[in-house]
Parts: C-alpha cells; structure tokens; sequence
C-alpha cells in the first residue's frame, strides 16, 4: 500500500485517541501520550529539514521522500500501545518499535522503506542488517534505500529530542526520569557515563544515576547522529551549547567537565568538515 500523509496522520491521531480514552485518568500516561503525539510532528519537521538540505535527499524521487515523511511522522505510533500496558503496570518493559511497526502492517502498510527503519529505530544497524525480511530483499537499490531512511529517521529524531530540551526546558521536567529529578543535582558525571562519553559513545538510560548523566546522555546523541546536515542544525540552534552550559552550572568536577566541552567541540568540528 502507498503511503498517504493525510492518511498517515489520521492514523496517528486515530491510535493517540484510541489508546488516550483508556488511560487519560493516569497523568503520567496522559501527560507521556501528548507529549508524543507532539513529538511526532517535531520529527516530521526535523525530517523536512533533513530533506531539503542533505545533499543525498535532493534528487530523490516523490514516492521516495513521502516514505521518508511517513517513517518521521508515524515511527512512534506504537508508543500509544505501549502506554496501554504501562497503565496496567508501570514498571513493565515494552518494545515500543516493533509496536509501530506492527501497528502500521495491521493497517496494511507493507512497504520495507517504511516498515523496517520503524521497527529498527532505536537499535544498532547491525540488528536492521540482519533482519530477514531485509536479508531476503533482492533488490540491492531498494537495501541502500532502507538504510538511508533509517539514518534518516535515527537523525531527526535525535535533533527534534535535543531540540526541545532546550526549547521546552525538557530535561528539568522529563517524564520519563522522574526517579532520576529526584536525585540531587549538583554532583560529578558518574564515572560509567563519562567513560562511554569519552569513547564516542551513546550512554545507556539504565546507567544513568543522576540529572546530570542525564545532561551528557542527551549530549551523547551526537554520537549516533549520521548527516552533516544534522551537526549544521545542531550548530544553528546551539543545540550542544546548551546542554554544555546547563551541565557546566551543576557539574562539580571541573576537570571532568573541561574534558567533556572538549570532547563534544572537537567531534561536532570534525563532523561539519
């Protein structure tokens, strides 16, 4: 089935309504399932922008570049899902991806381009790689197209998270660390989170001991980000200055947080060459 942007957002407001009358008495739930229907629409933005300035966006056809809007607006749509079984149980452990990814072939969605950075958004590439519906795929032009939606996808949804932790002063409020706000805030980096930082890693949520490994787990996205485009956007808006200046003000140790302002300029430098 070809992808309709208008359908597309029908269907995502349909699964937001859906899921919203059966947990709206929850305000974790009601407050996380507004939050990412709005995020939804942030990605498709970051995804425009993405489509308009990469260079290896530029000549794609129309089919092409619908399937990349599709794949930005549509990837968390199983997030509403996910939320029907944390209303039940909090503290259970959902794949929120594999949701949307099973949410969009329930409405007879069938095309790889959108159906497999979905599924793999959040994961390693090499997971995609050795998926067997792509495996199986035949066509080598039609591969190169899944992997390029999904770095596609991997970038916008990073820049529309940071830019909303600066805009919205996100990371102060962050429904999903609540346990996380609740640890006190003028402290060092953890050593854990500053070691993968130093290796040009992403750092891991369930590493993550207090707001400030937070703050550089949300810096550490520049790590996973794949286009020069996106470090450009990440430049415009200030993106890494921000959190560098929000980390500066509570991190106590001051050599590790040289090292740090050092490590994120010197990277992002490298990246807009």
């Amino acid at each position: 089935m070809l992808i309709n942007m208008n359908r597309g957002k029908q269907l995502l407001q349909k699964a937001f309504a859906e899921s919203y009358s059966k947990i709206k008495d929850n305000e974790f739930c009601e407050q996380t399932a507004r939050s990412k229907l709005k995020h939804s629409f942030q990605v498709l933005g970051t995804g425009n922008y993405l489509l308009r300035n990469e260079p290896l966006f530029k000549n794609k056809n129309s089919d092409y570049i619908t399937d990349c809007q599709a794949v930005c607006l549509l990837h968390d749509i199983g997030r509403f899902k996910e939320l029907e079984f944390l209303y039940n149980d909090i503290n259970s452990h959902h794949n929120h991806a594999l949701y949307s990814y099973q949410v969009l072939k329930d409405a007879g969605y069938n095309n790889l381009r959108i159906l497999l950075p979905v599924k793999y958004h959040t994961y390693d590439i090499s997971l995609l790689e050795n998926d067997d519906e792509f495996i199986n795929i035949q066509d080598n032009k039609l591969k190169a197209e899944i992997i390029e939606i999904y770095k596609l996808l991997k970038d916008t949804d990073k820049l529309a998270n940071l830019y909303i932790a600066k805009t919205q002063n996100r990371l102060f409020h962050d429904l999903l660390s609540k346990k996380i706000l609740q640890q006190p805030l003028d402290s060092s980096v953890s050593e854990e989170i500053y070691d993968s930082f130093s290796n040009h890693q992403l750092a891991k949520t369930s590493k993550v001991k207090n707001l400030n490994d937070r703050f550089l787990q949300v810096l550490s996205f520049i790590f996973d980000i794949n286009f020069k485009s996106s470090f450009k956007f990440i430049k415009f808006h200030g993106l890494s200055e921000y959190l560098l200046s929000v980390l500066s003000a509570h991190n106590k140790n001051s050599v590790q947080q040289k090292n740090i302002e050092e490590i994120s300029k010197n990277y992002i430098e490298e990246r807009l060459k």
